[in-house]
């Protein structure tokens, strides 16, 4: 199971996922090959950097957690 209090999902459409993939095989990283998250990663670095994002700025974004609907009697409330 993924520990949640470390990664977080992220949906792509399929073109982009196609992107990622072409990017994954030597293009991004000249070395080898890499994961698709990886990909995602290292891309969001980059532009972080560009943008002036510091560590401190990141270090205040608080990720929200989904909270599971409680049911009672088969019904959500």
């Amino acid at each position: 199971m993924t520990d949640t209090s470390i990664y977080k999902n992220l949906s792509l459409r399929h073109d982009k996922y196609k992107i990622a993939t072409i990017l994954s095989k030597g293009k991004l990283v000249k070395d080898g090959d890499i994961s698709r998250s990886k990909v995602v990663e290292i891309l969001l670095t980059r532009e972080a950097k560009a943008q002036g994002i510091s560590e401190k700025d990141i270090e205040k974004v608080e990720i929200g957690h989904r909270k599971k609907k409680r049911k009672f009697n088969g019904k959500e409330k």
